[in-house]
């Protein structure tokens, strides 16, 4: 019953103009037999743009290399975003090409403001064992000498 858009998209996709869409990596791990593991296998998702085919907000020599080197340009293969399908068709021909050019991104450094611009919440490692362990030994430390006084 579905009657929208193929493909994966977002409004800030659309509203870009072409000149962003959502990019996606399949990640596979593969069991000890070399076969997919579904379990552990995930999927990454990126605000992109077309060209961009390993996500790193750049769009770059890395990503024309791709592009040859998955070979699957004019052959009808299936084809993913990391292989050069930016129109989610399943397939790479002349449309996928136009998109990567049209962005006008090529070797223009980051395409996308640096997160702390967006208004993000900046990420707080987690405390190493080594630290907690010293801390609790202060602490501890601290709590006797402060019964020997009183």
């Amino acid at each position: 019953g579905w009657n929208g858009a193929t493909g994966i998209t977002s409004s800030e996709a659309a509203a870009g103009g072409g000149t962003r869409a959502v990019g996606w990596l399949e990640n596979v791990v593969n069991d000890a037999q070399g076969n997919a593991n579904a379990n552990l296998s995930s999927v990454t998702f990126a605000f992109a743009a077309p060209g961009d085919t390993n996500l790193d907000w750049q769009v770059d020599v890395t990503d024309a290399a791709n592009l040859v080197a998955f070979g699957k340009y004019d052959t009808a293969q299936p084809a993913t975003w990391l292989e050069g399908d930016f129109n989610y068709d399943g397939i790479v021909d002349v449309t996928d090409a136009a998109e990567f050019i049209n962005t006008g991104l090529y070797n223009t450094g980051f395409y996308n403001p640096p997160v702390v611009d967006q208004g993000a919440v900046a990420a707080v490692p987690e405390p190493s064992s080594l630290g907690v362990a010293v801390g609790m030994t202060g602490l501890v430390l601290a709590w006797r000498l402060r019964r020997r006084t009183a």
